[in-house]
């Protein structure tokens, strides 16, 4: 009986042995219930369908979401030590993961964007780049370029 599931008759009479004082060894091997599963004061079991109710609340949640839109780049593991400073709050990995994803992220969509992508000063370079490149092309013929690799070499 080691793997089964106990009934609320058993675990009755179990806890009424436990309130006699009688030893868990003793109740184990008489009823031939594995001592494991002898918790005192328990006589119910939990009914199907019941889910453990969250360590965080809604407040908790919204900080974990605003961490995460401050720093796409952020760690697991990092929110995870932040939780427990900050909120005292002892929750793991893979519940912080879960949280995430009911919020709608996914560490597959978060990327960090680099700051110099498309701002005015790399504009500048780009087109200073390109027009040189342009003004090089036309002041030598054909067969004075060779291309190795994407690397332009000019021969004189």
């Amino acid at each position: 009986m080691p793997n089964s599931k106990l009934s609320d008759r058993d675990r009755k009479r179990i806890v009424d042995a436990y309130q006699k004082s009688q030893k868990a060894s003793e109740i184990s091997l008489v009823l031939g219930v594995a001592r494991i599963r002898l918790t005192p004061g328990r006589v119910d079991s939990n009914k199907r369908g019941y889910t453990k109710p969250e360590n965080l609340n809604e407040d908790q949640k919204e900080m974990i979401k605003s961490w995460v839109d401050n720093n796409a780049g952020i760690h697991l593991r990092t929110i995870v030590t932040k939780v427990q400073e900050e909120m005292d709050i002892s929750d793991g990995k893979s519940t912080i993961d879960r949280i995430l994803r009911r919020l709608h992220y996914s560490w597959k969509r978060m990327s960090i964007i680099p700051d110099r992508r498309n701002n005015e000063s790399t504009l500048n370079i780009r087109e200073r780049y390109a027009t040189r490149y342009l003004e090089l092309l036309q002041s030598f013929k054909e067969h004075q370029f060779i291309f190795i690799e994407e690397c332009a070499v000019i021969f004189q």
